[in-house]
Parts: C-alpha cells; structure tokens; sequence
C-alpha cells in the first residue's frame, strides 16, 4: 500500500521530500511509465522529527495507479541500516538497498503496540511482530534486539514495566474492539488468514519476554 523511507544527510521539509521524489520519479529507464506527484501531507506530527506522505500517480497508458511514499527521520537504527538485496519481481534484476534492522524493525513495532494500547488500529502491527517471531526469529540478534528497544523507548520517552506491560496485553487481548479489527484486517489479507488473535498476541509477549 505504500513504502516507508528514512532520510539521513539531508534536512527533513516538505519541499525537499517532494523534490527528491521527484528526481528519482522522473529518472527515464523506458519502462513507458511516468509519475507524478498528486499530494504531500504530514506525518507523525507527535514526533520532533516529523515526516510527510507523498502521494504519487503512476501512469502506463491507459492503465493509473496511486501509492504513497512515507518519509520520516529521527527514529534510532540500532546498530545500524543493513544491506538487503532486492529481487524484481518482473526482472528478476537484483537490486542492493538499505534497509532497517530486524532488531530496530521489531523494537518501534513493540512499542508502539505498548504505547496505543487499544486505541491502536493498525492490526498489522499485531501481525508483523508474529510473522517475524514465527519465520525470522533466527535472523534477530537477542542481545542488540534488547539494545534496540531501549534505543527506541529512550528516544520515543516511553516506559513500561514488564508487570504493566503483561496487564496490557491481556486487556487487549479481551477487547472485543480490538479482536473484532483483527478478525476484519484477517478477512482483508490473505496471508493473515487463519492466524488467531491469541497467536499474535502470544508472539508479542515471547517478544517482551526477551527485551523486558
């Protein structure tokens, strides 16, 4: 639905955001696909750091498609961006890029689930955190995970006791409101489907067994 980039070396503003946006979209490798840059609205306008959302309109002929780039800044990488390659679906062109850390990846997901509690809407946070424990456990550094989410607690000004944590999760984990969004975002994706909600709260709390 969208993809999330971190700027690093440059000042974070608006029109710096669409500008490299830009230059990257208009780089003519003919595809015969052009972009355009429809919309740019603020994100996490609780942080310092802040962040915008481009919305950008992909054309091939007759055939449009909207997405959105998120671009933020400010959250720790711990210990640092790792080097992942890409495979193109279509090409099969490997690709090398940046991308975050399993530990810092699982680190923002788990506090952000303490942090919003059960006002949080997004199901899928739930859900990466149990498809991450289940298929890439073996990939997490135990020791910098713990780094990673003292880090990410430190910079975000949260704190949780492992006690108040675990009262959390069984509040959620009985709220309907809360099973009754992840039942829809099970019925919505397919690659969700049949993972109970008691699994994925089980994930997290085999998670915080570990950082807490």
């Amino acid at each position: 639905m969208d993809m999330d980039f971190y700027l690093k070396k440059v000042s974070m503003g608006k029109e710096t955001a669409v500008s490299l946006v830009k230059e990257i979209g208009f780089i003519d490798i003919e595809d015969d696909i052009h972009f355009d840059v429809v919309n740019v609205t603020d994100i996490r306008n609780d942080d310092i750091y802040g962040g915008f959302s481009v919305v950008i309109a992909a054309r091939l002929d007759n055939v449009r498609c909207r997405f959105s780039v998120d671009i933020a800044t400010g959250d720790p990488i711990v210990p640092s961006e790792r080097s992942y390659v890409y495979k193109c679906l279509l090409t099969g062109e490997m690709l090398p890029i940046k991308t975050y850390s399993l530990e810092s990846v699982v680190s923002e997901k788990l506090e952000t689930v303490l942090s919003k509690g059960i006002v949080n809407s997004r199901s899928k946070d739930y859900y990466d955190l149990y498809i991450l424990r289940k298929c890439r456990l073996g990939d997490v550094d135990i020791a910098v995970l713990k780094k990673a989410f003292i880090k990410t607690c430190e910079y975000r000004k949260f704190f949780m006791s492992k006690k108040d944590a675990f009262v959390l999760l069984r509040e959620i984990e009985s709220n309907r409101q809360m099973q009754k969004r992840w039942a829809n975002y099970c019925g919505n994706v397919g690659y969700a489907e049949g993972i109970d909600f008691t699994q994925a709260i089980g994930a997290i709390k085999e998670w915080l067994e570990v950082v807490l």
